[in-house]
């Protein structure tokens, strides 16, 4: 391994261990100039393939930035805070105390900025009640709350199985018409056969009391009955044409 590659390693827990043990024996204090002020670990020597924290730990020695640098054959610079002007390690742009802060400010000023936005969100909370109610209030004094709550006389697809038993009106789009070998005739409402929402059944025997269906293909329509159950999925069985009323042709509204 290259001795440039050893800097893509310092934070390795590793090497972050191996660091704190050497620290731990020989102590902060640069074995050159006996400065305290940014301590350093460095190799005495390198061996090509060598993790930095597979060396033993005598071949470790401590030395301040300055120091190490020169070890290395680098010109140190001396580095200072961009906000207080005291001396950092060359990596840094703020001392600890000026990078605290920096983040507290950051931090206070994220917290204002969020109560401002909750604030302003209160208050828009507080103006769409007090429309909502002017319209109810406007809707009742001029006669239009009967129209809003106007009661309708039929349910919709997604209601049929809650009213399994039951004797309704149910409207909705016939999607399509089978005639089965049997003689029977099946129209499926919501959507083709199996995925279909209710099934209308009109026996062998009654198909007489029909005229042509092939009209009611893609209609809206209002069909009366009871709704049964068969092979799970609800369904109404016909037997005269009167239970069904058209109400629309969908395509005219596409």
């Amino acid at each position: 391994m290259d001795k440039t590659e050893y800097s893509e390693f310092i934070n390795h827990p590793l090497w972050r261990e191996k660091r704190e043990d050497v620290f731990r024996l020989y102590g902060k204090k640069c074995s050159k100039c006996g400065s305290t002020e940014f301590p350093h670990v460095h190799h005495k020597t390198y061996t090509r393939g060598k993790m930095p924290w597979e060396y033993p730990i005598e071949n470790f020695i401590v030395l301040c930035e300055r120091c190490h640098k020169a070890s290395h054959g680098y010109e140190y610079t001396q580095n200072r805070c961009n906000v207080c002007g005291k001396e950092i390690p060359e990596k840094f742009k703020l001392c600890i105390d000026c990078h605290n802060k920096t983040v507290g400010k950051m931090e206070r000023d994220r917290k204002t900025e969020a109560q401002k936005i909750e604030s302003q969100i209160s208050s828009l909370r507080k103006l769409i009640v007090s429309a909502v109610v002017v319209i109810v209030a406007l809707a009742a004094f001029f006669g239009l709350r009967s129209i809003l709550s106007e009661k309708k006389d039929y349910i919709s697809l997604n209601e049929v199985k809650a009213h399994i038993g039951k004797n309704v009106i149910v409207q909705g789009v016939i999607s399509q018409i089978t005639y089965a070998k049997n003689g029977d005739i099946y129209l499926n409402m919501g959507d083709e056969y199996p995925r279909h929402k209710l099934g209308l059944v009109i026996f062998k025997v009654k198909t007489i009391e029909f005229r042509n269906l092939s009209h009611l293909e893609n209609k809206i329509v209002k069909v009366k009955g009871k709704i049964s159950t068969y092979k799970g999925k609800p369904q109404i069985i016909l037997n005269k044409e009167s239970q069904i009323e058209v109400q629309r042709d969908i395509r005219a509204h596409s």
